[in-house]
């Protein structure tokens, strides 16, 4: 088929590029002129595990255009993945959708069915209907797919699916989606989920904001272990050991960030808001979350007391492996309060440099290794769990750092191990060790 992509960033070029894996002729585009040409050079904006490679694969089926109609044109069906980024009032900011779809209906001369992939709150697929209806004379249609890319496994994610969630309202709908899908359910056989345009995008938010649950429910109980000498590595065996409780993620640790939970979050507490009724538990989530960073932040300080002048080393800034983004990262607000106490921090993260020095500008020195980050530091700050920080010996560790004090907001090592080398190892929720 021929396949229009709107909008190439973390979601729209992952699924660009994973149609063309499909066999399908992709045209693209983006509002941001220069990441098209870019993307003609083989440049991608962004680092995703296998994207690259995956791109250049079917370079020969991805064609971008800065011009609209020439992305409209020849594409049966076109998969809206712009940003909806969150307003300060904890909505979805629809605009970049609402002006695609006013794009779409200026320039296409027959139907065409327009398939909502960006983020969108519950409803928006019957306002989309409407603009349609404002702006155009040709009924095209709307469906709703939503996107479960995790970063740093979206090519997974989308070509090895867990399921496929299509809202729609016409049996054309069902079978051009189908269609485009069909590779996949011939070669993995995910499950292809038909319901209504509301109740898909509302699996969206409600899958973010339950996982978002778990992690923040798993955080409170390492915030209780700490209090009551436990070990919350052990509760969490005994947890997980039981058939109705799912051990994915349901791992302690500074808690959610990224684009995705934050914003999901947030907009369907809000959405609840408008229709007159709070979400209690989704909202607790919320807090839970931010205390983590808060609490992350007081340990430092009880340590080391005053942090003027002091040398804190960090390891990992991007919120989560596999990924440069550090979109609501708890490395980058606590830096920002290290900086503001007069800490001379010195960080490395493997792909994440080049972000942080945008975000963070001159409140941290960039090092190229995780030795360097650790060189004459009076702590050491674990905020992201990338493998080749396990790979340092410990004992090298030692006598690198000035000071032996090492906070993990990721339970990268062994307590015990830790202590009979020396270090001042805090981690989350985890005080009590079983000594046979």
């Amino acid at each position: 088929m021929k396949l229009g992509v709107i909008g190439t960033g973390h979601v729209g070029l992952v699924v660009a590029a994973a149609l063309a894996e499909l066999g399908h002729e992709v045209h693209c585009t983006d509002a941001n002129t220069e990441l098209l040409n870019n993307l003609e050079k083989g440049i991608l904006p962004f680092f995703e595990p296998g994207l690259k490679e995956l791109f250049e694969r079917n370079r020969k089926r991805i064609h971008c255009h800065s011009n609209i109609q020439a992305v409209v044109s020849p594409s049966t069906a076109l998969f809206l993945a712009v940003g909806t980024p969150e307003t300060t009032e904890g909505t979805s900011n629809l605009d970049a959708l609402w002006k695609a779809l006013q794009e779409v209906c200026a320039t296409a001369s027959e139907k065409k069915h327009l398939i909502l992939k960006s983020t969108v709150p519950a409803g928006t697929a019957h306002r989309a209907k409407n603009l349609i209806k404002e702006h155009s004379q040709i009924a095209h249609s709307i469906i709703s797919n939503p996107e479960f890319l995790r970063q740093g496994e979206a090519i997974e994610d989308f070509l090895r699916p867990d399921r496929i969630v299509v809202g729609h309202s016409t049996l054309e709908e069902r079978e051009v989606m189908e269609k485009i899908y069909e590779p996949l359910l011939k070669n993995s056989s995910p499950k292809i989920l038909f319901m209504d345009n509301v109740s898909a995008e509302l699996v969206k938010y409600s899958a973010n904001s339950f996982l978002a649950l778990k992690i923040s429910f798993i955080n409170e109980m390492a915030l209780l272990c700490e209090r009551l000498g436990a070990n919350i590595e052990q509760v969490r065996e005994g947890l997980t050991s039981d058939h109705r409780i799912n051990p994915h993620f349901f791992t302690p640790g500074l808690g959610y960030g990224g684009s995705c939970f934050p914003k999901d979050v947030r907009a369907l507490t809000e959405t609840a808001k408008d229709l007159g009724f709070d979400l209690f538990t989704i909202e607790s989530a919320e807090k839970v979350n931010n205390r983590q960073k808060d609490l992350f932040f007081e340990k430092i300080k009880t340590q080391l007391g005053s942090l003027n002048k002091k040398r804190i080393g960090v390891w990992g800034l991007s919120y989560k492996p596999g990924t440069d983004d550090l979109r609501r990262a708890p490395s980058v607000e606590i830096l920002q309060k290290l900086y503001s106490e007069g800490a001379q921090v010195q960080a490395y993260d493997p792909v994440a440099m080049e972000n942080a020095k945008q975000a963070l500008k001159d409140q941290f020195t960039p090092c190229e290794s995780k030795e360097a980050a650790c060189e004459g530091a009076d702590a050491l700050l674990i905020f992201t769990e990338w493998p080749e920080f396990h790979t340092l010996q410990l004992e090298q560790l030692k006598t690198l750092m000035r000071g032996n004090l090492i906070v993990d907001g990721r339970n990268l090592f062994d307590v015990q191990k830790m202590k009979s080398l020396g270090f001042n190892y805090l981690s989350v929720g985890r005080v009590s060790s079983l000594k046979i």
